[in-house]
């Protein structure tokens, strides 16, 4: 099923360079959440990991309620971000994970 992100998902301006209408991303929002959260190389990846939301052409799209907050312990050290669920997010983070908490 095709759904439009942009009917379900909250979007707004974010600069005064901003399209005048939004940028029409195809696709549901699951499929389109992990394929970009899963190639840390894709446009927008560190804006959905670190704030929950994806930024393009001046519009801002806010996924905080289709992911979940999470901290974790990685080789890295303690990090926190936003993944859809726990094994989004050991396919995402690099290196080894030794603890995985959800932040409600």
């Amino acid at each position: 099923m095709v759904t439009d992100i942009n009917e379900n998902i909250t979007h707004y301006k974010f600069s005064e360079c901003a399209t005048e209408n939004p940028p029409i991303i195809k696709g549901t929002i699951e499929n389109f959440l992990k394929e970009k959260l899963e190639n840390s190389f894709s446009f927008g990846y560190w804006n959905l990991r670190q704030n929950g939301i994806f930024k393009l052409s001046g519009w801002v799209f806010d996924f905080r309620s289709y992911l979940k907050h999470y901290v974790f312990k990685s080789s890295w050290g303690i990090e926190e971000g936003y993944f859809l669920n726990k094994t989004n997010l050991r396919k995402s983070v690099r290196g080894r994970i030794i603890y995985i908490k959800e932040i409600q």
